[in-house]
């Protein structure tokens, strides 16, 4: 009932489309109901040869049969179209959540982007679906009171031997749900499982080629297919055994009825009412089957929803204050104090301390997993420390609103992520609201410009799934070139040329150290050449720095510093 509440609070921001299509629908239900009435008047005139009779109720049929066909159309249009409304809201929201929360959340999901990406598309369809008929918790009960009611005027003592049947359907019903809720869970998390694998499939191709690794990933699909399969063999045997079973019931019904109304007991007087009697009888089951399909589809809607919310719902998000600073033009130092993270059980960074002074360049070095990337994310807000705290010029950045720090921060990774868009429209994500740099003045800078005019189209040109059109170098100096367009005081360069060959390096490395003056930049390197020149260079290792201070002197330390130079040297 809380989930349904919540998914009601979805609906309700579109009352508009959920009050019509109620109103319709009570119409619609009204109006169906009133056509068994009519059919004992009918049957009577035709019994009884009064033509005049005849033709009155067959106009007043037609005129119901017309307020039926357009409450349908309104109920359903209305009620389809609602469900649209609301899933498109709830994957909006989803959207803007996901890009809310912070790194340490995304990593730590077990089926990875994978599984997130089953949660937006296949749970929300499934909510869709629910949300689509809920308009029949309201439509099908007041077409079973209207026929109810009738049959109980109609004769009241068969109607409450009919309804003792009720329990019986109902109870099923309850029996169902309870599986479907179980199986449903379980049908999910190997959908997701299913979507996981199609995408990892399409990422890594190259790699799955090149391994030949296509038996062992179909392998892998077929496992999770089949799991995902047999969770879904007990949800169709459980939802579609609700309407045989309740189709025999109302079958054993009907030849009960047959054998009542020639019997000494029957209240049904003449072919007028008997006809009305069984016509709203049939009828009866449609309300009955359509509430248990909505019960059906309602249970495995809020399964769904139940994970959505899990998404929507969660704390994991980058804090941001009211009335948060902006951050400063004039600053003159960024300083580490005490900072600590830990992800899971795993302190991936204790005890770190450094200053850096506007300006300078500030280089970390250490094996892979020694806490460099993790130092950086948390001067962006990715996430937070777990303990201690980053401050410019001794203000914690958690006092300024998080677009205005990340506004001062230009970003360039090993692993470039380009959009599937244009070569201009890539450069202009650096500020989209920037007017100050031109797009063309930035690639020449980042050493760009050439490559991008001999392409056909020139800055018009499409890069391509993740810049999957240009080469490794090329990407990388878009990337340059976007950072150059933001024209940001704090340069974050991650791993920037560590995946490209020697000729490619020369190009992008021309880039780089045009996009470096004056700037203060946070370098994260594993060839020392790149950072020789850094004025303060920080050796880490698991975690902590064990090292510090410029080339010369660290070399002169003979440490773990010296260490790595001589490994890189031979």
């Amino acid at each position: 009932m809380k989930t349904l509440g919540k998914l009601f609070k979805e609906v309700m921001a579109f009352k508009g489309y959920f009050y019509g299509s109620m109103v319709t629908g009570i119409l619609l239900s009204s109006a169906s109901g009133y056509q068994a009435v009519l059919m004992r008047d009918l049957f009577d005139s035709v019994s009884s040869s009064n033509r005049e009779k005849l033709m009155n109720v067959v106009g007043i049929l037609l005129l119901v049969s017309l307020v039926v066909a357009v409450t349908r159309y309104y109920s359903n249009y209305l009620g389809q179209y609602l469900s649209d409304l609301v899933t498109m809201e709830i994957r909006q929201k989803l959207q803007s959540k996901l890009l809310r929360l912070n790194l340490s959340y995304h990593g730590a999901v077990e089926k990875g982007s994978g599984g997130l990406m089953s949660r937006v598309l296949n749970d929300v369809i499934m909510v869709q679906t629910g949300i689509h008929n809920l308009a029949s918790l309201i439509r099908e009960p007041v077409l079973f009171i209207v026929l109810f009611s009738w049959l109980l005027i109609l004769d009241w003592q068969l109607t409450l031997v009919l309804i003792l049947v009720a329990p019986i359907i109902a109870a099923f019903s309850r029996q169902i749900a309870r599986s479907l809720q179980k199986y449903g869970h379980h049908a999910q998390n190997e959908l997701e499982g299913i979507t996981e694998n199609i995408k990892e499939t399409l990422d890594g191709v190259r790699v799955i080629q090149s391994y030949n690794l296509e038996k062992e990933q179909e392998k892998r699909f077929d496992e999770v297919a089949k799991r995902y399969l047999e969770s879904r063999k007990k949800i169709v045997s459980r939802s579609q055994a609700a309407s045989p079973i309740t189709e025999y019931i109302a079958t054993l019904i009907f030849s009960g009825l047959f054998l009542y109304s020639v019997s000494d007991f029957s209240k049904l007087t003449g072919l007028g009412e008997f006809m009305s009697y069984l016509t709203a009888l049939l009828m009866l089951s449609k309300p009955v089957t359509k509430l248990q399909d909505t019960y059906v589809k309602l249970q495995v809607a809020l399964v769904s929803a139940d994970r959505i919310y899990d998404i929507l719902e969660s704390k994991d998000e980058v804090i941001e204050i009211e009335n948060a600073l902006e951050f400063p033009k004039d600053w003159r130092e960024i300083e580490y104090k005490n900072v600590g993270f830990q992800f899971g059980d795993k302190w991936v960074l204790r005890n770190f301390n450094f200053k850096i002074t506007k300006g300078e360049v500030v280089a970390f070095v250490g094996e892979s997993g020694s806490g460099k990337s993790t130092a950086v994310n948390l001067l962006e807000r990715f996430y937070d420390p777990s303990e201690g705290q980053i401050t410019v010029d001794g203000v914690p950045i958690q006092n300024f609103s998080l677009n205005s720090l990340r506004s001062n921060i230009a970003l360039v990774t090993q692993d470039v992520f380009l959009f599937n868009e244009s070569v201009d429209y890539n450069i202009r994500t650096g500020d989209m609201a920037s007017t100050k740099v031109s797009v063309e003045s930035s690639s020449q800078a980042a050493n760009a410009h050439g490559f991008i005019m001999a392409r056909e189209d020139n800055y018009l040109a499409r890069v391509g799934d993740r810049g999957a059109l240009l080469s490794g170098g090329e990407k990388q100096r878009v990337s340059i070139a976007r950072a150059f367009y933001k024209d940001a005081p704090i340069l974050i360069l991650d791993e920037a040329t560590s995946a490209l060959d020697s000729a490619s390096e020369v190009e992008v490395q021309k880039g780089l150290e045009s996009l470096m003056s004056g700037r203060t930049v946070f370098v994260i390197a594993h060839r020392l050449s790149t950072v020789v020149n850094a004025d303060k260079i920080l050796v880490l290792k698991d975690g902590e720095v064990i090292e510090s201070g410029d080339h010369q002197q660290l070399l002169d330390k003979k440490g773990e510093y010296f260490r790595f130079r001589n490994i890189q040297s031979t």
